[in-house]
């Protein structure tokens, strides 16, 4: 069964300004990017608990390409994307993102 994708408002601004950064390297880097993350969202609505638990239940999806990651939750109906960051940033700073997601 595959699940229903969702974002979280500011996800979704997070997720356009990588996008943005990804376009900073030109329209290839930008079509890699969304090319990944298309084929791993997919991946997460149909195996939702393939990637690591790593805040409560929140879980992360890494981008080997770009270094992105996207931090979700899974609800009963819906994959909850909370936080799309660069995977390299402080683990301190992602924690206390995701600790004031809902």
């Amino acid at each position: 069964m595959t699940l229903r994708l969702e974002f979280l408002s500011d996800a979704l601004l997070e997720l356009d300004e990588l996008r943005a950064n990804a376009l900073g390297f030109g329209e290839a880097s930008l079509a890699k990017f969304e090319s990944e993350i298309a084929s791993a969202l997919t991946r997460i609505t149909t195996f939702p608990q393939s990637a690591p638990l790593v805040h409560r239940a929140v879980r992360r999806l890494t981008f080997p390409r770009t270094g992105a990651a996207v931090f979700y939750r899974v609800d009963q109906a819906a994959v909850v994307v909370v936080l799309a960051t660069d995977s390299r940033r402080d683990p301190d700073v992602i924690a206390a993102l995701l600790s004031t997601r809902k």
